[in-house]
């Protein structure tokens, strides 16, 4: 069992404060008109049963689509519980305690996570320039964090901003002959699921020599043209090309 610790819990204040006096993140992720209406329906209907939480300085930290729809009906007084304890936060920090206090909510794609922290990380910010360059609908995220970080989006490290590039030539090879057969093949037959099993296994054959990358796009290539029943099958198509590379690698 998880126990909290109990004799020193730290309660914020509450204040009723104007709100020109909060000062909403950059870092928070995009608004979304219709979620901000919800919040406002609710306001009508609940009224204030939750305020919106700021840290010492009056930084939003959890309530920004209630507050835009404040800002935008000119509500000029809003309550807010203050963390006293959260003082004088970098902006790495911030970004960490809105994505806590945002723990549930699974609107925070990973394109998101890589545009956010690619503000105060040189590692993500490489990372998101080649996926605004792609394009998502050409470059599935998952496949994206796969090449550069060899992390799953949904990871605790790749949520937490900790990856660090593994090799960036080899990410922009996997991205490139990736990029290559989606376009030439289409993405019916070049899915994100089989992008992304490809971009893990070639880091598992860079670690070897080049050649063997070569060889994992050449083989898969083979089965694209054959249309091989493997290419979409996540599963079959792992074991395939598993078995593959081991051949090739004991000739």
């Amino acid at each position: 069992m998880t126990t909290i610790n109990t004799t020193t819990i730290k309660i914020g204040t509450f204040e009723i404060v104007s709100i020109n006096k909060i000062k909403p993140s950059e870092y928070n992720r995009d608004i979304c008109d219709k979620h901000a209406t919800k919040q406002g329906e609710s306001l009508k209907d609940l009224n204030w049963a939750g305020p919106l939480k700021v840290d010492n300085q009056y930084n939003l930290m959890d309530g920004h689509h209630k507050f835009t729809w404040c800002l935008r009906n000119n509500v000029d007084r809003i309550p807010v519980y203050k963390m006293w304890w959260l003082n004088n936060l970098t902006p790495k920090q911030v970004l960490s305690v809105i994505l806590k206090l945002n723990a549930k909510v699974l609107n925070w794609k990973p394109e998101m996570l890589l545009s956010r922290y690619g503000k105060l990380d040189e590692n993500y910010r490489i990372a998101d320039e080649e996926q605004q360059r792609y394009g998502i609908k050409n470059m599935p995220p998952s496949t994206l964090i796969y090449a550069f970080f060899n992390e799953a989006s949904s990871t605790d490290k790749f949520r937490e901003g900790r990856c660090k590039i593994v090799n960036l030539e080899h990410a922009k090879k996997i991205l490139l002959e990736l990029s290559r057969l989606r376009n030439e093949y289409g993405d019916s037959m070049v899915g994100g699921t089989a992008m992304r099993e490809i971009a893990r296994q070639s880091h598992v054959c860079f670690k070897q020599e080049l050649r063997f990358f070569d060889y994992l796009i050449d083989e898969y290539e083979d089965m694209l043209r054959s249309n091989h029943p493997y290419t979409n099958n996540i599963k079959e198509l792992r074991k395939h090309l598993d078995k593959k590379i081991k051949r090739y690698a004991n000739k």
